[in-house]
């Protein structure tokens, strides 16, 4: 009679010896790494292309001088959908993380950029008076098809204070809920229940049509590296 071969595996559950036939250690083998693999799919940051962003080639931006506009980021309880104040620090460093990202973005593309700071005291104050009523309907711009008649005046008083054709918002908004669970060596066995959405804008200040748009999802906070990650691929260079 044939006999069993059999050999012992350290038991990743409780880190004691088992014996094992090979059919079932193949098996185990497969489902760790096919749970590996899911793990990964959904925490890998996402793109969601559109027609402003897969049909356009960023050559257009050397047409256009383009003002930055202090980057937008909100946040928000994940369960009550309420808003939430996060530490100073905490969103100083993310929102310095997106205006360092999107403005060497731009530089790479050739174009022509204005920020608050290249003004004088004087204008800089009149500019952030007017942005503080346009942050409001910075939703607008989320869709190329929402009427934008109501904010015209407010970009034709920035177009004319800087003489900029188009300018470039950054908006992201944070979900914050309970961190994810990890147990090596299997990654996330629970998601994050946190999240970040971005989405980069281009648009007109003279009509305020968009000119450009492209957004991306990630579940973690700014903090952590797959949001710099998810960043990289919104602003890919094309």
């Amino acid at each position: 009679m044939k006999r069993d071969i059999t050999f012992k595996k350290k038991n990743i559950f409780h880190g004691k010896l088992y014996k094992c036939k090979p059919q079932i250690s193949l098996f185990l083998f497969i489902a760790w790494m096919s749970l590996t693999i899911n793990c990964a799919t959904v925490t890998s940051p996402v793109v969601v292309e559109s027609g402003l962003s897969s049909n356009i080639s960023l050559a257009f931006l050397t047409d256009h001088v383009i003002f930055f506009l202090p980057p937008d980021i909100s946040y928000e309880d994940t369960y009550t959908q309420r808003p939430i104040s996060p530490t100073q620090a905490h969103k100083a460093t993310a929102i310095e993380l997106i205006r360092s990202k999107a403005l060497q973005w731009l530089r790479a593309n050739k174009a022509s950029i204005l920020t608050l700071e290249d003004f004088s005291d004087d204008v800089r104050s009149c500019m952030k008076e007017l942005l503080r009523g346009f942050q409001a309907n910075y939703h607008l711009f989320l869709s190329s098809n929402r009427d934008k008649k109501k904010v015209l005046p407010v970009l034709h008083e920035l177009q004319s204070i800087s003489q900029a054709t188009a300018f470039c918002i950054v908006l992201t908004k944070v979900k914050v809920g309970q961190p994810a669970t990890t147990e090596l060596p299997f990654g996330d066995l629970r998601q994050s229940a946190s999240s970040s959405t971005v989405k980069v804008i281009i648009a007109s200040l003279n009509d305020g049509e968009n000119l450009w748009a492209r957004e991306g999802f990630v579940r973690c906070l700014p903090k952590k590296r797959r949001f710099s990650r998810l960043l990289d691929l919104i602003l890919k260079r094309r």
